[in-house]
């Protein structure tokens, strides 16, 4: 029994080396490929075998090039996984984050804009330690994902995460 298993295995890799998938950018990304027939297609992590691969439609090959683990872009469009994102300015699209970008209107939860949220001087608070939930801070406020905490700008400055679940900004303790 278990030499059947350790047969299919091989054959199973065997089979996942020669159908020609090569990472894009493995420094950026282990989830882009690019197929021995010049197609990209997106699998979570380099995980066929679990995820599945997925076309990226209606790429420009040439000037295709990954951000990072997640996002990507060509000469017309920026893509999130395998989606085309609409209403994104290319020019100015950056990623904060694996899941998070922003260009010089809006800020992309995936491939999603996050209403009422401005780019306009945003920064991630806690990139150091990504392990702890995201906040957000831009000339508006203090976001945890999309909701705006009620941290007065005086005490902005003030602003800490303490652990895993909870921030304070001096005053107030958020979770």
């Amino acid at each position: 029994m278990k030499i059947s298993k350790i047969i299919i295995i091989v054959l199973v890799l065997i089979s996942l080396i020669s159908c020609g998938m090569r990472p894009i950018d493995k420094n950026k990304s282990n989830s882009y490929y690019r197929t021995k027939t010049g197609k990209i297609v997106y699998s979570m992590n380099g995980n066929w075998i679990e995820t599945g691969t997925y076309k990226v439609l209606g790429v420009d090959k040439k000037t295709f090039s990954v951000i990072n683990e997640n996002y990507a872009k060509d000469k017309n469009n920026v893509y999130y996984k395998d989606k085309k994102i609409n209403n994104v300015d290319v020019k100015t699209f950056e990623a904060i984050l694996e899941d998070y970008g922003k260009d010089k209107e809006h800020v992309f939860s995936g491939s999603d804009i996050m209403d009422g949220i401005s780019p306009v001087g945003m920064r991630v608070i806690n990139k150091e330690n990504m392990q702890v939930m995201t906040y957000f801070e831009n000339k508006d406020g203090i976001f945890y994902l999309n909701e705006k905490l009620p941290v007065e700008s005086e005490d902005r400055n003030k602003f800490r995460i303490l652990n895993l679940t909870l921030t304070t900004d001096g005053k107030n303790i958020f979770w």
